[in-house]
């Protein structure tokens, strides 16, 4: 019924007929507060060079179920032991990874992650074949909000998107054997210990912004995306980066003309534009970005940006 009088209404103010009524009610529905989610879903997934394809938003952290060691075969453990002896030449790390063994169930939510285990050798010998590892992890979307600034890292020398921007974070350490994983606790964990690693700050846990998963379509990468974390001015001050890259610090009004850049990992940039996309939680109050609210960045990002920031 009340949609019979907001039809009325519309079609006296706009003279237009019923059938621009209908389309004009239909946009303002869209936005309602319970599509909102689905509405950033959409329209990140549908821009291929975003690079991710995002799965759901969920109130729970997944839960892990480790099936145990991934199978190799003969040929693959010879490569496996040399790419291990090489990466202990280089004085890199050879951390327990987990792999995806099948696919979850996405709408439930927690959504549970049936993982096999394998250290980084593994990883990079099934690259080689030109198989993309589902490897669990975990980033953040990451802000001062007393700054005005959030704050990314310049990716080092690693083997994916090296010296590109991206958001914070890294992959979940399973339990292999009789060893304790810091990550047992699942992929807030995770997030907890590579923020402390790579940037030397304090994660607060129990203050967590909205969640979603999603794919990054290129390497198989399975990321739980925390949207909008904030730190304190102090953490930020104190905060050095690693091996794996250094950090760097965006002012908001300057989040325009950098996400229009090429100097990003294409997921990364999707995370914050999913952020943007949301209401860019954990800001003040109607927050600009230069001369944009979260949402006009967004869908200026999203239709100008990805098309200009590849050529």
């Amino acid at each position: 019924m009340w949609k019979w009088f907001f039809d009325r209404y519309l079609e006296r103010i706009f003279n237009k007929g019923a059938d621009r009524v209908e389309k004009l009610v239909g946009n303002l529905l869209r936005f309602r507060k319970n599509d909102k989610n689905e509405y950033v879903i959409t329209e990140i997934n549908r821009q291929p060079l975003n690079d991710i394809n995002i799965k759901n938003f969920y109130a729970h952290q997944p839960r892990i179920e480790n099936c145990g060691s991934f199978f190799f075969n003969d040929s693959q453990q010879l490569a496996v032991s040399k790419k291990s002896q090489l990466l202990q030449s280089e004085n890199r790390p050879n951390d327990p990874h987990a792999i995806l063994a099948c696919d979850p169930i996405w709408q439930s939510d927690p959504v549970v992650f049936h993982v096999n285990t394998l250290d980084y050798a593994g990883v990079l010998t099934l690259r080689e074949e030109g198989i993309k590892p589902r490897i669990i992890s975990s980033s953040a979307v990451f802000l001062c909000p007393e700054l005005r600034k959030l704050i990314v890292q310049r990716r080092g020398k690693v083997d994916t998107f090296p010296n590109k921007l991206h958001t914070i974070g890294g992959a979940y350490i399973p339990s292999v054997g009789s060893g304790v994983s810091p990550d047992r606790k699942g992929l807030l964990r995770t997030l907890a210990r590579e923020l402390s690693e790579e940037t030397q700050a304090f994660f607060p846990i129990d203050n967590v912004p909205p969640m979603m998963v999603s794919t990054e379509v290129s390497t198989g990468f399975i990321q739980l995306v925390l949207l909008g974390v904030s730190l304190s001015k102090r953490s930020v001050d104190d905060m050095e980066g690693n091996w794996e890259g250094s950090i760097e610090q965006i002012p908001f009004d300057q989040l325009p003309s950098v996400l229009s850049s090429r100097d990003w990992v294409p997921s990364g940039r999707a995370h914050i534009l999913a952020w943007l996309g949301i209401g860019a939680p954990n800001t003040a109050k109607r927050q600009l970005f230069g001369r944009y609210s979260a949402k006009e960045l967004f869908w200026e990002s999203q239709e100008k940006g990805p098309s200009s920031f590849y050529l």
